[in-house]
């Protein structure tokens, strides 16, 4: 069992005499307070601390929300840039913006645990994280849309060559050319908008932590840095 030093002075915000081994402040009897920490080993607190506590949750949770998206979000961006530098051999910018991804991933998933223990700079990472990545899926979209162009001519004769026919080639050219073409715009529209749109989000969101940070009171603080409350 952790025991702080005793508070300075007796008051509804003075510090809980008890940290329980568990880690997490609670008070017998008090609804709020064991809705807001369930299962969680008890400390005496006054009702106004315990009326803070359960308000701070309240508040937290928006911030919680936040980095338990960012944190899946880091894997499923890994798990298809893994995927992606497979079946990108060959291709050198396939490649390079796969492991973009997976680095992009690792940075996002290590801004979500420092968002979990309210690191000012945290969402600031995230939100740039996911305009960078924006930014290279628009470059990746718009070279090949621009290879895709001087590559079509090419694309129809290698076709007509293999026994296909001139019309025919041209059919299937044509038709593989509006594949990759509507691929590489698709791509260029998520770039902007939905990880810039991420981005943005993120920009947005960093009210609510300066917010939880402003209002609430210095020991609770603390306790959700160290990770005690979550």
């Amino acid at each position: 069992m952790l025991t702080p030093d005793p508070p300075p002075a007796a008051g509804p915000t003075a510090i809980p005499p008890v940290i329980t081994g568990a880690g997490v402040y609670t008070a017998p009897g008090n609804a709020a307070a064991s809705a807001a920490f369930p299962g969680a080993a008890r400390a005496a607190l006054s009702p106004a601390q315990a009326q803070e506590l359960a308000t701070a949750a309240r508040r937290f949770r928006k911030i919680r929300g936040m980095a338990r998206n960012a944190f899946w979000g880091s894997f499923t961006s890994g798990f298809i840039g893994l995927v992606s530098v497979y079946f990108s051999i060959g291709s050198v910018s396939g490649v390079a913006i796969s492991v973009a991804m997976v680095f992009s991933a690792i940075v996002q998933f290590r801004a979500a645990r420092r968002l979990g223990r309210l690191e000012p700079k945290a969402l600031e990472h995230l939100a740039w994280n996911q305009i960078i990545l924006g930014g290279l899926f628009v470059l990746y979209g718009a070279w090949c849309l621009l290879t895709i162009s001087s590559n079509s001519g090419q694309t129809q004769q290698l076709l007509a060559e293999t026994g296909v026919g001139a019309a025919g080639g041209a059919q299937v050219g044509s038709l593989i050319h509006l594949i990759l073409v509507i691929t590489d715009t698709v791509l260029i529209l998520f770039g902007l908008l939905f990880q810039g749109g991420a981005g943005l989000y993120y920009f947005w969101r960093r009210k609510y932590v300066a917010a939880f940070e402003t209002e609430t009171p210095g020991w609770i603080l603390d306790l959700y840095r160290k990770q005690l409350l979550r």
